[in-house]
């Protein structure tokens, strides 16, 4: 039987494909947040691209079109932040049923521009075509970044701390209580409704890259174990988390005790929450702290060598940390 994408997994196919594409000739190709596009002047050129799909990243009976349209702008977005860039323009693909609302559409839209808008981007083209289903949404946000201020994954260094912004573990919670709580609307709208559209750290993310504060940076999208993993493996090096310094929210923490769950793992396997996780050194965390006082960082670990692997502390005791988190295949 041939082999699948479900046997290699996500990951694993990637490099299948960066070996078959090859490298750029000049800048970053495949395996960052942004591909890296040198254009002979002062600043690269950022691209990025990302896809949603009904039934696999939303469900249109639980998320408003126009949130959804925020949604799949601000996860792109993301990408660019993680870059250290400014995002400058977007493009759209749709992938529509016959039976779609032109009203979802135009909602849709409306979201999208919203959060284009808000950032300083303008949707300049795109593509619609028809499908037997599902719906499918397809976005591309071009952006800049000086060549002083990109971040790359690659550069984390033995001794770095590690930190994020924001809360983590939200998205996943929303998710999970929208699936398995009847009546959610009315206990945990607010917060479902907050946790769907993620915030893009653009500010706090071009703050410490214009100083050059980040010795590496990605955007948490497939949960924090992952990603500290992935910086990990491109900067060749390994990572302790303590997991009393996760900043979870009390929602969480309640939704967990609802669903019989634990915090711990939403926060971090369970993805979607477009945080940044920085690698810096501890000279620089008070410089970075004080750039970032409307959007604290917090420590969650820091950089070991590579030997030691990846691992996670907890109460004094340091157990492998679980290589899992978001994953399509």
């Amino acid at each position: 039987m041939p082999e699948t994408v479900s046997d290699i997994g996500e990951l694993h196919l990637i490099k299948h494909i960066r070996e078959i594409a090859g490298e750029p000739s000049a800048g970053v190709g495949i395996g960052d947040d942004a591909a890296v596009i040198d254009v002979g002047t002062e600043t690269y050129l950022l691209a990025t691209t990302d896809a949603l799909a009904d039934g696999v990243h939303f469900l249109t009976s639980q998320i408003p079109a126009r949130s959804l349209g925020r949604k799949a702008i601000a996860v792109n977005l993301s990408d660019i932040a993680a870059m250290g860039g400014i995002p400058t323009s977007v493009l759209v693909s749709l992938a529509l049923p016959a039976s779609t609302p032109v009203e979802f559409v135009h909602e849709l839209y409306r979201g999208m521009r919203h959060e284009a808008d808000t950032h300083g981007a303008t949707i300049v083209g795109g593509n619609i075509t028809s499908t037997p289903g599902p719906i499918a949404i397809t976005v591309t946000v071009l952006g800049s970044v000086s060549k002083s201020s990109l971040s790359l994954r690659t550069g984390a260094q033995i001794g770095d701390v590690l930190a994020t912004t924001g809360t983590l573990g939200n998205a996943a919670a929303a998710r999970l209580i929208t699936e398995r709580s009847r009546g959610w609307e009315e206990r945990w709208g607010t917060f479902v409704s907050a946790s769907q559209v993620p915030t893009p750290r653009l500010k706090a993310a071009s703050a410490l890259a214009t100083v050059g504060i980040p010795h590496a940076m990605l955007d948490i999208s497939d949960g924090l174990a992952s990603e500290v993993r992935r910086i990990g493996e491109a900067s060749g090096v390994g990572a302790l988390l303590h997991s009393d310094s996760l900043p979870i929210s009390e929602e969480v923490q309640q939704v967990s005790e609802e669903l019989n769950l634990d915090p711990l793992d939403l926060a971090l396997y369970g993805g979607e929450d477009y945080e940044l996780l920085v690698a810096l050194s501890r000279g620089s965390l008070h410089e970075a702290e004080a750039l970032l006082a409307e959007e604290p960082l917090h420590v969650v670990g820091e950089v070991v060598p590579r030997e030691v692997g990846f691992t996670l502390e907890t109460d004094g005791k340091s157990t492998p940390l679980a290589a899992e988190g978001w994953t399509h295949f």
